[in-house]
């Protein structure tokens, strides 16, 4: 049996042991992502430091603002969010793909933002679920997009020092909703990316479960060499394009680094286009667009 798959095994069954009432010493967060508690709260033992457990029921306020599908679920942007959603999950005339890189050419263009929400929102669906990496080991950020405070330990222990990634995984951040953050800074982060275990990684979760995403936030294209190399490993690549901010020789050489039988679409972030459904007047500024 796989490592990886029973790493995810025992992080799945960690979670259902915890889901039992919790103690009067320790209660958990009261709302979970849609406001209304929907599911059991969790008892949060003490485990060792890499092998914590969200608990399920996290106040909105510890999300960043940015978090628009969960903090803001009725707003014209968490709609276009599942517009996206629905564009990913149910391709026309082919098989979704399962694991997804979200890059951008340089930095600015919000990545984090389309990779967070996008998981967000595909972790609300009836049947899917959604392992979120971080693969910025150069400036991570997921962490703090989700409220889950340092992070000290993640992808960088697992490449660098073999941790399980059982004792890595933050289960129920959100419902049905995985992190693998990526913990501290490295050094090396070019040669841990571009390692036979990131690849091996990538196509293990991938395969495992016909039901699960998996996301995977990047450094930029044109700023570092490693995230060209996963593109080469996953299924499809999500490329970010912040609107009137990105110079066009940076989009130009950002898709040369993409296989382009890969490419499954272009995300134009901060694009203000007319709602006409809405009547004139109406803005949104996010906008996507296909290849």
């Amino acid at each position: 049996m796989s490592k990886f798959y029973e790493a995810l095994e025992t992080a799945k069954k960690r979670s259902r042991l915890q889901e039992v009432a919790p103690s009067a010493e320790q209660r958990p967060d009261e709302t979970a992502t849609g406001g209304e508690a929907d599911a059991a709260p969790l008892k949060i033992h003490k485990p060792r430091e890499a092998e914590r457990t969200v608990s399920l029921f996290r106040k909105k306020s510890v999300f960043s603002k940015d978090l628009v599908v969960l903090n803001e679920p009725d707003s014209e942007l968490a709609e276009y969010f599942r517009f996206l959603r629905s564009f990913v999950i149910h391709p026309v005339d082919k098989e979704p793909p399962r694991t997804i890189l979200v890059a951008s050419a340089i930095m600015g263009e919000g990545k984090t933002f389309v990779a967070s929400n996008l998981a967000a929102s595909i972790s609300q669906s009836v049947e899917e679920n959604v392992l979120l990496i971080d693969s910025d080991l150069r400036k991570p950020s997921i962490c703090k997009v989700f409220g889950l405070g340092a992070c000290d330990a993640g992808l960088v222990s697992f490449l660098a020092k073999n941790t399980p990634l059982s004792d890595l995984l933050l289960k129920n951040v959100t419902r049905k909703l995985t992190v693998l953050p990526a913990g501290k800074s490295a050094k090396t982060p070019a040669e841990l990316l571009s390692s036979e275990r990131m690849k091996r990684l990538i196509l293990e979760v991938g395969s495992r479960y016909k039901d699960r995403f998996v996301i995977i936030d990047s450094s930029p294209l044109e700023l570092t060499p490693e995230s060209s190399v996963i593109a080469k490993y996953v299924d499809a690549v999500l490329l970010v394009v912040r609107h009137g901010f990105t110079p066009r020789h940076f989009v130009r050489d950002a898709l040369e680094k993409i296989p382009s039988k890969k490419l499954l679409g272009i995300v134009f972030n901060g694009q203000r286009t007319p709602l006409g459904k809405y009547g004139p007047g109406r803005y949104y500024k996010y906008g996507y667009g296909k290849k």
